[in-house]
């Protein structure tokens, strides 16, 4: 039978591409890859995506798991690595929605859900730019009570507002960062 012939083959070249991952040969693993990537199997994508980051080619890395995700959308371990390249290229909104989807289509108690919520909050963290705080004092200097009287004199009253306000800054690629 044809298809089971075809599915064999594939299931072959998965493991010849994990065995030259694992001697450490990323170009043999990426020619037996590509090789079956018209085959639309969501496993060879994710070994290609593999393959692409080991080799820095985040782009390419990118487009081979968010291809394995599409073909698996259940498949939260896809879905995490994708996030976590979105990640590394600063897609953080990208990186944020993948998370959310394993959180709602992950079963409780998965390690790739424990994963992505911890990781949502530094995300969150990330997308918003800008934080702020803003602090008010006030202070009386040198104050006497006079009881006979019923007065109090003061030499001085300080009023004092503290607003900081921090950014956080990731660069991306081919950013120049000038100090003066």
């Amino acid at each position: 039978d044809e298809n089971k012939a075809t599915e064999t083959t594939l299931k072959l070249g998965v493991v010849l591409a994990r065995h030259f991952l694992k001697e450490d040969r990323p170009g043999a693993a990426l020619k037996v890859l590509e090789g079956f990537r018209s085959q639309n199997d969501p496993e060879i994508n994710y070994y290609l995506g593999i393959v692409y980051r080991q080799q820095g080619d985040m782009e390419s890395a990118v487009a081979a798991f968010r291809d394995a995700v599409d073909l698996a959308t259940a498949n939260v371990a896809l879905r995490y690595n994708l996030a976590i390249l979105y990640q590394r290229t600063n897609e953080d909104q990208l990186a944020l929605n993948q998370y959310r989807e394993i959180l709602k289509t992950g079963k409780p108690g998965n390690v790739y859900v424990e994963r992505a919520r911890r990781n949502i909050t530094a995300v969150e963290n990330r997308l918003r730019r800008f934080t702020s705080t803003l602090r008010y004092d006030t202070s009386l200097g040198d104050t006497t009570v006079d009881d006979e009287v019923r007065e109090i004199e003061t030499s001085s009253f300080i009023s004092t507002v503290n607003y900081n306000l921090a950014t956080r800054f990731r660069p991306r690629k081919n950013t120049v960062l000038t100090l003066d």
